[in-house]
């Protein structure tokens, strides 16, 4: 049976990150189990249409996470700089277009920008979990392979999984980590023996930050608001996309910031 001293479940930035600081403080036999294909969790970075086939890695658009405020997180704005990742301060100047719903007619009204200050990173959140994962020996970070179950031994814990084949594995290892969200812990993985009902309703009940919330970016050839108005397209909830929609339009005047859906997400002119 393969053994471990650390593995932790999900390769989030949560769970890259505690390897990331096992590995500073000399632990280095850990391991990273993630169920996706990629890493980063629920930050997503996807790179420009232009860019695709490229190798730019700079030119890139967040669809999970996408500002931070060094304001409020400053240990984040710590690990930034220690990661000698670029920043740059998002554009929030000139007006606000948004819709609430298909139903609902779009209104314009000024920024409310300023404080705290919305960073961005160049080549999107992705960016830092890339640069924690490079940290990471590859071989410690197993993509594609969804724990299913941890059970208690002795004074350790039996993990199974499910690895890229589909084939049912285990192993052996000291501590677990679950950098992943509660609620998908309590209903993916068994536990043995179970969690207190108390501790799996908590879990089972417990809401995962923006979890409903679908995000967009548009790919403009031209810069917004250049010589002519600019053709707003309304981004329908991905619940509702998945019916027959058609979408809305609505003209705005640069200069002018976009809101799509209640998800910020300012342009320049």
């Amino acid at each position: 049976m393969q053994t471990a001293k650390v593995a932790i479940v999900g390769a989030g930035v949560s769970g890259l990150y505690a390897a990331y600081r096992l590995k500073q403080m000399g632990i280095k036999d850990v391991v990273v189990f993630e169920a996706r294909d990629r890493v980063g969790g629920r930050i997503y970075s996807v790179a420009a249409l232009e860019s695709r086939s490229g190798d730019n890695e700079h030119d890139r658009f967040d669809l999970g996470p996408s500002w931070f405020w060094p304001q409020y997180q400053p240990q984040l704005a710590d690990l930034i700089r220690k990661l000698g990742l670029e920043s740059l301060q998002q554009f929030e100047q000139g007006d606000s277009v948004l819709q609430r719903s298909a139903q609902l007619s779009p209104t314009r009204s000024p920024s409310q920008s300023g404080n705290p200050i919305s960073m961005r990173l160049v080549g999107g959140m992705a960016a830092l979990t890339d640069a924690l994962a490079a940290h990471i020996d590859a071989s410690q970070i197993q993509l594609q392979c969804a724990v299913t179950s941890l059970r208690t031994a002795d004074e350790q814990v039996v993990i199974t999984y499910s690895d890229m084949d589909g084939l049912q594995q285990t192993m052996m290892v000291e501590h677990v980590l679950l950098a992943l969200p509660p609620r998908l812990a309590a209903s993916a993985i068994a536990f043995e023996p179970p969690l207190p009902d108390d501790l799996k309703s908590h879990w089972d009940h417990m809401p995962t930050w923006m979890a409903p919330m679908p995000s967009m970016s548009p790919s403009m050839t031209n810069r917004f608001g250049a010589n002519k108005d600019f053709l707003v397209r309304h981004a329908v909830p991905v619940a509702r996309s998945l019916k027959s929609t058609t979408p809305r339009t609505h003209k705005a005047k640069p200069p002018c910031s976009v809101l799509w859906d209640c998800q910020p997400m300012y342009v320049s002119n």
